[in-house]
């Protein structure tokens, strides 16, 4: 009787094992990959409120006009003011907040997986706002003398205990990211 020649392959269950252990590799780094992926966001949201808050500061201080569009009519304004609410993955740029010639600026978004979780002291339930006025260079926290406002972010969905940005505004103007 003639020999069977041996091939070199592989068997099914070395295959089965290869692909099995390629599976389990592919999805640990996909979980971890989506976990960096939510937390950057989450500093990006707090890097965007922190420069809105900047960029409110600077154009009240160097005593911006009114952007000349339909809406805001020109002019100089006579604040700048930060609007928070939350449950939204947004803030808005005011100008003259509360004032009869009230004027959106603009919107700034987060990633859809971050949301405004909680702002104190809130003017309702869910809103706040910052205000810099030009008059004396005056931080207003809620159109009042509040001390400080705290912003947190979080990640939809999430639990929010290990997830969770701070954003401290004092009334002079100062941030603080925990």
């Amino acid at each position: 009787m003639p020999k069977l020649k041996r091939k070199n392959s592989f068997t099914t269950i070395e295959l089965v094992v290869s692909i099995g252990i390629i599976v389990i590799m592919g999805g640990i780094f996909l979980v971890n990959y989506r976990l960096q992926k939510e937390e950057m966001d989450l500093q990006n949201a707090a890097s965007i409120i922190s420069q809105e808050i900047r960029k409110a500061q600077g154009f009240t201080m160097a005593q911006m006009s009114r952007p000349e569009n339909n809406e805001c009519g020109g002019g100089v304004a006579k604040n700048f003011a930060i609007f928070f609410e939350e449950g939204k993955n947004y803030i808005k740029l005011y100008t003259d907040k509360d004032l009869a010639n009230e004027c959106l600026v603009e919107d700034r978004y987060f990633a859809s997986s971050i949301e405004v979780l909680n702002v104190t002291p809130a003017v309702s339930d869910t809103t706040a706002w910052i205000t810099f006025e030009k008059e004396n260079l005056k931080t207003k926290i809620n159109a009042s003398v509040a001390t400080t406002l705290n912003i947190e972010l979080c990640i939809r969905g999430d639990a929010c205990s290990a997830n969770k940005k701070t954003i401290i505004l004092n009334n002079k103007g100062m941030i603080d990211i925990e």
